[in-house]
């Protein structure tokens, strides 16, 4: 299996997000901290994949928006960690995702407006 990667966006320089890195370095997760000038490389050349090349331009706008995307992890993988953070009393954060053969071919920003699409869309059809 790949080893298990997760990004973090707008999280490493706050608190959760250095206990989220300090629990995943403890599973042995690498840990990929992006700003907003990454958002236009594809979610497949963050995570250091091959044959994924560098986007010419930096992303000139600011997102505010935090999100935890899962690379290499099955979804009781991915799950448990969830469980993890959640007894470690971390704040709850809406956007969350999975690496797929489709997204991960995605620019970054692309990526996590779907994501943020998708979670509105459940919440607004399903309350959860």
């Amino acid at each position: 299996m790949a080893q298990e990667k997760v990004i973090l966006f707008n999280l490493l320089n706050q608190e959760k997000g250095q206990i989220m890195k300090t629990i995943l370095d403890q599973f042995g997760v690498d840990v990929i901290g992006i700003e907003n000038k990454d958002l236009n490389q594809t979610v497949g050349y963050l995570f250091g994949i091959h044959g994924f090349k560098k986007a010419e331009r930096d992303y000139k706008k600011t997102r505010e928006e935090e999100i935890l995307v899962f690379h290499g992890f099955s979804q009781e993988q991915m799950e448990l960690v969830l469980d993890v953070f959640q007894g470690a009393k971390i704040p709850f954060i809406p956007y969350k995702a999975m690496t797929t053969s489709q997204n991960i071919e995605m620019p970054f920003h692309d990526f996590l407006d779907k994501v943020k699409e998708e979670y509105e869309s459940r919440i607004l059809h399903t309350g959860k």
